[in-house]
């Protein structure tokens, strides 16, 4: 699915966008299976340890500006059948360049005219330093999306640089992590209905405010070449039961 051109540039750069990577009718399967999982977000049925508003804070009710569903392929099954998360693995073997298997994924919504941005992170940040999956992780918006309605912006070339320490603030969500803005210019990814980016774990990216008056929805999937077996390789074991330990936040 992928030229060579194409997968070369995801390793020199730590990004790549692919164009029509889905047809209407694909964008439009998962779409119909994602919606339902937003209704009642801040009432019961939902985990509120998992499922989470990072702009939730400051008295702004839970749901009503960045709500994130936790893993909804394992919620409705479905999902993985979609030819868009097929499509999406497709692209994930091409990169890898061996069988690629599931490690997470999450939707996360910003709604109309929602103030939240997401904070300039590596992904690689949430596991810490003692866990390595080796993953390529993806980002699929259900719409079109550009600087207005949030999309993702990167910083090429960030993921040769290492993992940066990253930091909570009392101005954040106590779930997120961010690192300083980098110095470099950002490239923002401006995609039709159909596109999709995917990123190396550590790669810095941002998604700004959803200035616009709908909902910016985009769907995560991260895959690697032993799925969530990596995290019981002898390598990572010791960052896992690093990571259990820590004190919840």
């Amino acid at each position: 699915m992928l030229t060579p051109t194409q997968i070369r540039e995801f390793w020199d750069t730590g990004f790549l966008t692919v164009s029509g990577a889905f047809t209407p009718a694909q964008v439009a399967e998962a779409r119909h299976l994602i919606e339902p999982m937003f209704e009642n977000f801040s009432g019961q049925g939902h985990d509120p340890t998992r499922d989470i508003d990072i702009g939730a804070i400051g008295g702004r009710p839970r749901g009503s500006q960045q709500p994130e569903i936790d893993k909804p392929s394992r919620r409705q099954p479905s999902l993985a059948q979609t030819q868009m998360y097929q499509l999406t693995q497709e692209v994930a073997c091409s990169l890898l360049g061996r069988p690629a298997h599931y490690l997470f994924d999450h939707v996360i919504r910003k709604m109309p005219q929602s103030s939240t941005v997401t904070a300039w992170h590596q992904d690689q940040a949430y596991l810490g330093k003692g866990i390595e999956l080796g993953s390529v992780n993806f980002w699929i918006p259900l719409q079109a999306v550009d600087e207005d309605n949030g999309t993702l912006f990167y910083a090429p070339g960030t993921h040769l640089q290492g993992l940066r320490p990253h930091q909570r603030s009392a101005s954040h969500h106590p779930h997120v992590l961010s690192v300083a803005a980098p110095v470099n210019s950002a490239v923002p990814c401006i995609l039709n209905e159909g596109d999709l980016t995917v990123h190396h774990p550590l790669t810095l990216h941002y998604a700004g405010p959803n200035h616009s008056r709908r909902s910016r929805t985009a769907w995560g999937i991260h895959f690697g070449p032993h799925g969530r077996l990596a995290y019981f390789a002898p390598r990572n074991m010791l960052g896992v039961i690093r990571r259990h330990l820590e004190p919840a936040d």
